[in-house]
């Protein structure tokens, strides 16, 4: 496929039926049906899903204040074909201010996959971050085992950056922390800004923002949480990760319809039942010690496991209900220094995830270098992710510092 681009003008190339121009807001139905089809994930045989938007599909773009949302259109139907969003912002790299874009939601409908369309609206998003907004890197963040989005992005001249592990918890199991006396928090604006103006230096963080101001004036900004004394302090915030986007599931195992189903729901709860009855029934009628111990045994896992599941059941249920829903609280900005802040860093992110549990969100998350000096302090990872960037001239675009900064509007 050629593609001759032409920024300057509404329609910046056409093939066809199909034309590439900037989004339009009649568009919104039609975007928002693609986020519903157009898979930014691998092919995952087990679990798979999208991130959509709760209100139009422009509006995660629109809070760096400069972007572009580019859309391929299939004239014929006037559906949308695919999408992209990249959004700019000043950050700093190697101790300098640079503009960096942030590319993401490349999305393709499955009837339109393998046209060469996510090849055309990424080489149109950078066309366009290089004459339209003078920027001078991009980068975007892709899944580990998307190895189609991972070959495009290669023949597109961008290079790995970073090594994701995002820290992630299911808040059912988070424990209930009361807050000390040393514990500062603040939910106002100001007050944030002025505390990690005081204790933490962005320049030490690639990507950190030049204006901090604008996270803390958001309407999904929570609450900043901070330690301090005379040689050490550490602190987090908190954000509304789930006040634009909701991730909806299409796959667990099964598609989504088969767990919605009442009869499929009450034959599994039947399985589990029987399963534990007969463990203990030959576990009482055996004359084997082995076997009682081993069916015992069996008995308490089944009978651990079911628990767990109510329990995990009776934290959902309320969070899952209605419009609202509150699926991730992001922690974000977490910074530590001097000889106990890698101690008080675990004890203010630890009380800024039971605070998350009683704003009523379902799990939590920080994206983390894999490298991150303070990474033991968060726990596992459950899933990996890289990032990808490119720079405008033909140099590689380098490595990050391993204690780099993640901003809560990215995915």
């Amino acid at each position: 496929m050629t593609i001759n681009l032409n920024i300057d003008e509404k329609v910046m190339w056409k093939d066809g039926n199909f034309i590439l121009r900037r989004y339009e807001p009649q568009d919104d139905n039609h975007c928002k049906d693609l986020e519903r089809t157009g898979s930014m994930s691998g092919n995952r045989l087990f679990f798979a899903g999208n991130f959509i938007h709760k209100q139009s599909f422009v509006c995660k773009a629109s809070q760096y204040g400069e972007y572009e949302v580019l859309v391929i259109e299939d004239q014929s139907d006037s559906t949308i074909a695919g999408a992209i969003c990249v959004s700019f912002k000043s950050v700093y790299l190697n101790n300098k201010i640079v503009k960096l874009g942030y590319m993401f939601d490349l999305r393709i409908t499955s009837k339109h996959q393998l046209k060469g369309f996510g090849t055309v609206l990424s080489t149109a998003a950078i066309k366009l971050s290089w004459e339209a907004h003078d920027a001078d890197y991009l980068y975007l963040t892709v899944n580990t085992d998307n190895k189609r989005a991972i070959n495009l992005y290669k023949k597109l001249q961008f290079n790995l950056i970073s090594h994701r592990s995002p820290a992630t918890s299911l808040l059912a199991f988070q424990l209930d922390i009361t807050k000390a006396d040393d514990f500062m928090v603040t939910d106002d604006p100001k007050e944030a800004h002025s505390w990690y103006r005081e204790h933490w230096d962005p320049t030490s963080e690639d990507f950190a923002l030049v204006d901090m101001e604008t996270l803390f004036s958001s309407p999904h900004y929570i609450k900043t949480f901070m330690l301090a004394d005379g040689l050490s302090s550490a602190g987090v915030s908190l954000w509304d990760g789930g006040g634009l986007t909701t991730f909806c599931v299409t796959r667990a195992v099964f598609p989504s319809w088969v767990w919605s189903n009442p009869l499929f729901q009450l034959f599994g709860f039947g399985l589990l039942a029987a399963a534990v009855f007969s463990t203990a029934r030959c576990a009482s009628t055996s004359s084997s010690y082995g076997c009682m111990f081993a069916s015992g045994a069996g008995s308490l896992a089944l009978a651990f496991c079911l628990l767990n599941l109510f329990r995990v059941f009776v934290f959902l249920r309320p969070r899952l209900d209605g419009p609202n829903t509150k699926l991730r609280g992001r922690v974000f900005a977490p910074f530590c220094k001097g000889p106990r802040g890698k101690e008080y860093l675990g004890r203010v992110y630890r009380f800024a995830l039971s605070h998350a549990k009683k704003e009523g969100f379902i799990t939590s998350i920080c994206n983390l270098d894999v490298n991150s000096p303070n990474r033991d302090t968060y726990g596992s990872a459950k899933f990996r992710t890289d990032f990808y960037g490119k720079a405008r001239n033909s140099e590689e675009f380098p490595m990050l510092n391993p204690l780099n900064f993640h901003d809560p509007r990215d995915l």
